[in-house]
């Protein structure tokens, strides 16, 4: 059933939040004195900012290091430029390439998840990566829509076969840019893109806005999450006025996928 309702103001609905997150911008810089984790496997310890200089010792992934100074050498990887770092890892200093050592790095139920990015073909990546404790892992890669991304990574929810889940949030930088979110749910084999929600907005026109509900895992009905779509347009600025149309929705999830799809539901605003 659709609901029309008039709102004086607009105030959005966050799941996940999360304190201290962690922009990730093009040019993301580890600060000095951080510890990070390393993104990549068997990475070489390098004795200065050079592909081709003295190994000092090959990293593991999920390796802590300690970041102590950026270089200004940078090398091209996956598609990206990366800044060479100095670091001490265990009582060994010594250089790595940025683009090997995690932007952001999360632990939830004993173990790591791992984030990138990349870009091919003009298009922005983010590769995720979980780590269990023995190191061995497996990973998922999800296309972006912009450039300004965070990582959030929570449990099941109660959810049927779902260990953890990973929400990337992308940030629209601009007006008229799409932003949204992309849930990635672990098996305990697996990481996989499930659902994406899409939120775009130009101000003092319109917006658009999706969003899931997760409910705690103890309420009565389970593997059951609530999705939300809000299309709204600014009415008057002088008072504030805007006028909205909220589609809300009940899926239900089967262990692989949540139906109805809410693709091929009519959210036709005008019946």
């Amino acid at each position: 059933m659709k609901k029309v309702l008039i709102f004086l103001t607009l105030i959005p609905t966050i799941f996940f939040a999360q304190e201290d997150t962690r922009y990730l911008y093009y040019d993301y810089e580890f600060q000095e004195g951080s510890t990070q984790l390393l993104y990549g496997n068997n990475v070489v310890l390098r004795s200065r900012d050079d592909s081709n200089s003295k190994a000092l010792d090959t990293l593991r992934i999920g390796d802590p290091v300690e970041i102590l100074k950026k270089s200004e050498t940078r090398m091209h990887l996956n598609g990206k430029l990366w800044n060479w770092y100095k670091v001490k890892a265990g009582k060994k200093i010594g250089y790595v390439l940025g683009g090997l050592i995690a932007l952001d790095h999360q632990e939830v139920n004993g173990k790591n998840y791992l984030i990138i990015k990349t870009t091919r073909d003009d298009k922005d990546f983010a590769r995720i990566r979980v780590m269990s404790k023995d190191k061995s892992y497996y990973g998922h890669e999800i296309e972006l829509s912009t450039s300004v991304i965070s990582l959030n990574v929570s449990d099941g929810k109660g959810l049927k076969n779902v260990e953890d889940m990973c929400v990337i949030s992308m940030h629209a930088e601009a007006c008229g840019v799409v932003g949204g979110e992309v849930y990635l749910f672990n098996n305990g084999d697996q990481l996989k893109e499930v659902f994406r929600t899409e939120h775009v907005s130009d101000a003092g026109v319109f917006w658009f806005e999706e969003n899931l509900e997760f409910k705690d895992k103890d309420y009565w009905e389970s593997n059951v999450v609530f999705y939300s779509r809000e299309q709204g347009e600014y009415m008057d600025e002088s008072l504030d006025w805007t006028k909205a149309v909220v589609n809300e929705v009940k899926l239900t999830w089967d262990g692989v996928k949540f139906s109805p799809d809410v693709s091929k539901l009519n959210f036709d605003i005008s019946k």
